[in-house]
């Protein structure tokens, strides 16, 4: 996928906005097993509008996240004599019908789906999230960062795990959280409104 080039900056800048302008984009039909570092899909940023359904996701390991990651939990800008979580510009974005199973990451926030800072409007429908991992928070399914109107509807989360030794973990089957503040006192920037609709979470295990 190519986010398009804007000539007048920088030749390997990404243009904000080149997607939406040829909406439509997929990631349809894969299967996807046995990936070893960036996990199975992943989506870093201006990828407005962007469809990933129909995959068999299976059997994969990444540093934040196994299945699929939307975004990076870990980007920081500097806005004026501010530090800010980058805007990852991944507004629309649509996970469905896919099958995410036994997947495992080392960190971060869901094992099988991971949805990080500027994902708003995202939607996760009708979708298999079983048997996934992660150290971190969420072991089915993770939000963690400000992503404002998410809806998370109608998928099966079961018998996934977070689990990390001598650290309080939250969110076995689906985990919503705002990123640590980047300063010391600072509040942070919290999580957005999500909507966690009609979805069967089943036998998963937070744990510490």
């Amino acid at each position: 996928l190519v986010a398009g080039l804007d000539p007048g900056i920088d030749p390997g800048a990404p243009l904000a906005g080149s997607f939406a302008a040829h909406p439509g984009a997929r990631i349809d039909g894969f299967t996807i097993v046995g990936a070893s570092t960036g996990g199975g899909i992943v989506v870093n940023g201006y990828a407005e509008g962007l469809s990933i359904s129909n995959n068999r996701v299976t059997a994969n390991n990444g540093t934040y996240n196994g299945g699929i990651r939307v975004g990076h939990p870990t980007l920081i800008a500097e806005v004026g004599d501010d530090l800010v979580y980058t805007d990852a510009m991944n507004d629309g974005v649509r996970i469905h019908h896919n099958h995410i199973a036994k997947n495992g990451g080392l960190g971060g926030a869901g094992g099988g789906i991971s949805l990080h800072t500027g994902a708003d409007g995202y939607a996760v429908q009708k979708n298999w999230v079983c048997g996934n991992f992660t150290p971190g928070d969420g072991g089915g399914i993770g939000h963690l960062g400000l992503s404002d109107g998410g809806l998370i509807e109608d998928n099966y989360v079961i018998f996934n795990e977070s689990f990390a030794q001598g650290t309080p973990q939250a969110g076995g089957g689906i985990f919503v959280g705002g990123q640590t503040p980047l300063v010391l006192g600072g509040v942070t920037p919290g999580a957005g409104s999500v909507t966690i609709d009609a979805n069967v979470i089943r036998g998963n295990l937070a744990g510490a």
